[in-house]
């Protein structure tokens, strides 16, 4: 998997989400801007972490977080009790 290059910070983070109250937008194909990564952060449970043009999955849990690159597709798909929130590094 990709790491966050070590040229850009981390200037902001989400909320923690859960199974019950995740954002419906992170279930379907989205992308971050030009320039932006992202971080998904598993605290407790796993996610899959899909890339939207090739279908690949990746399993998150809290020792394997996803890297997201700028303006790659993805969605996450849960997986039964998950707690989870994503930095965004610029």
């Amino acid at each position: 998997m990709e790491s966050i290059p070590d040229t850009v910070a981390r200037y902001q983070s989400t909320p923690m989400f859960d199974e019950e109250d995740v954002s419906e937008a992170f279930l379907f194909p989205h992308a971050t801007k030009r320039g932006v990564w992202a971080k998904i952060v598993v605290v407790e449970g796993r996610l899959h972490y899909v890339l939207d043009e090739t279908k690949e999955e990746r399993q998150l849990d809290p020792d394997h977080p996803g890297i997201v690159p700028p303006r790659e597709r993805h969605f996450v798909r849960l997986v039964g009790k998950v707690r989870f929130f994503i930095e965004f590094y610029r």
